[in-house]
Parts: structure tokens; C-alpha cells; sequence
């Protein structure tokens, strides 16, 4: 399977993080990678299909 994904940038990575933690679970979307200065996210937090 081919990986689909986008980028978006952010100054401050805590507080885009707590955003998107929020915002991203009302469509039934989880972190699935956190590393330092940046976070994934797909539906369920699950390895397959689109990743932001």
C-alpha cells in the first residue's frame, strides 16, 4: 500500500498537539506516532490508510 499523507507545520508543537488531540478525536482520529517536535495522526491511531 502506497502511504498518503500531509504536513502541517506549527510554531509551538504542545500546544498544536493539544488542539489536534482534540479536534482529531471528535472524528474518530488518534495520535498514532509521538515523537519530539512532532506528532502523527490517523483514524484510530491505526498504521493503514491517510496520516496527518
Amino acid at each position: 500500500m502506497t502511504d498518503v499523507y500531509a504536513t502541517l507545520g506549527a510554531s509551538d508543537a504542545a500546544a498544536t498537539a493539544t488542539f489536534y488531540d482534540a479536534v482529531l478525536a471528535m472524528i474518530g482520529w488518534a495520535v498514532r506516532d509521538d515523537c519530539p517536535g512532532w506528532r502523527s495522526y490517523s483514524k484510530n491511531g491505526g498504521p493503514d490508510g491517510f496520516t496527518l
